[in-house]
């Protein structure tokens, strides 16, 4: 039986379509790997650019040169495969091979946030270290994410902003350039994570992973490689946040999955689409703390995605944090909610080093206000983030 999935759209879920039989020149008791083909990937770059996830225990050095192609990225930790540019006889030759576990063509992808003139002061903070409204224009941490390194993987990061108080570094950047934020959105989430006026912990090691270029766009081929990055060379008390997404993609919620899996918990956006969190990925994989929005209200925001696949809400609207240039902005979307739960994820492990990623969301909602989000779709958490003692 062949299966080709088509994504719908940016967020949009992707539809299966299965058809009996074998596909025309193929021998008939060839099974095909699965395919998943995004009608978006159709630029220069992603057109017939392809991820291969190969089977357990197969080793992804040498199989590309063995089916006839040219690696073009090599994933050994976030999924077990390599990317590759095929042709449409590469691409049937691949899906023919008994290596090979799946497929995804490879898509663009891009950050939406909002951005909005910068506010006195960031009510963010001070809405998670309080269980119920009205703010008391206080945030106050008992620790500051000491021992904790936090890795944003997004449009790069700009280590030399005052705010960071010298503990941001270029970790990597799988799009070829020099890991730098010219687009503003990694260091603005940076900031909400760790930055010592806007961050939630404060003392947290903050490492770009630049997977979005300077127009905040990308193509999952590259977030897969970051992700990778992360997985084999992360520190062992690590978050990660991951304020970014698109269709439903096998590949990058096996990906996000495995990162979590190596001991690094994830904190990802649900996405700005007002759907069903289920059909984006990376917010569809097991495993993250998929996060909504909320405003200083405790209102679920109108654009937030939501379903079963969501964790919990965190502030997600008019959130202040840093911006290249030594600046500052506001900002609203599910990408400024996600790096409040990773930040937390931070205090947590600064408190309770080691802890397993499923072990600190158990902790997160265990301390979370329960049932304050109003307006939460139905079958969403309307539970609201909190420190708690951390």
């Amino acid at each position: 039986m062949r299966k080709l999935l088509f994504g719908t759209g940016a967020g949009v879920a992707a539809a299966a379509l299965v058809f009996a039989g074998a596909p025309a020149g193929a021998q008939p008791q060839v099974e095909l790997a699965p395919l998943t083909l995004h009608p978006q990937a159709q630029s220069r770059d992603t057109a017939d650019v392809y991820i291969v996830n190969l089977e357990d225990g197969i080793a992804p050095q040498g199989v590309a040169e063995e089916l006839g192609v040219q690696a073009r990225h090599t994933y050994t930790k976030s999924i077990n495969g390599f990317s590759a540019k095929l042709n449409p006889e590469q691409l049937e030759k691949v899906r023919a091979s008994d290596k090979v576990q799946n497929i995804s063509q490879s898509y663009r992808m891009a950050v939406e946030p909002n951005v909005k003139p910068a506010a006195v002061g960031s009510w963010g903070l001070d809405r998670i270290d309080q269980p119920a409204l009205p703010l008391d224009d206080t945030y106050a941490p008992t620790g500051k994410g000491e021992g904790v390194t936090a890795y944003i993987i997004d449009t790069g990061i700009a280590p030399d902003h005052p705010d960071f108080g010298g503990r941001a570094s270029v970790g990597f950047d799988a799009t070829g350039g020099d890991g730098l934020d010219k687009q503003g959105h990694g260091t603005h989430v940076a900031g909400t994570i760790g930055s010592n006026t806007y961050g939630v912990a404060p003392a947290v090691k903050l490492v770009g992973v630049r997977v979005l270029d300077d127009q905040g766009q990308g193509t999952t081929e590259s977030v897969v490689g970051g992700i990778d990055w992360v997985a084999q060379n992360h520190d062992e008390n690590s978050v990660a946040n991951m304020s970014l997404g698109g269709p439903k993609d096998p590949a990058l919620d096996e990906a996000a999955t495995n990162l979590v899996n190596s001991g690094v918990f994830l904190a990802v956006a649900a996405g700005n689409e007002a759907q069903d969190a289920e059909q984006v990925s990376p917010a569809s994989a097991e495993g993250v703390f998929t996060t909504a929005a909320s405003d200083n209200t405790d209102t679920s925001a109108e654009f937030t995605n939501f379903g079963a696949t969501v964790e919990g809400y965190a502030p997600g609207v008019d959130i202040v944090s840093t911006v290249p240039g030594g600046s500052t902005e506001a900002m609203s979307g599910t990408s400024m909610a996600s790096p409040h739960v990773a930040g937390v994820g931070a205090l947590f492990l600064g408190a309770n080093p080691g802890t397993a990623p499923a072990d600190v969301i158990k902790g997160l909602q265990g301390q979370a206000s329960a049932g304050v989000v109003q307006g939460a779709p139905q079958g969403t958490l309307a539970d609201l983030l909190q420190i708690g003692d951390l």
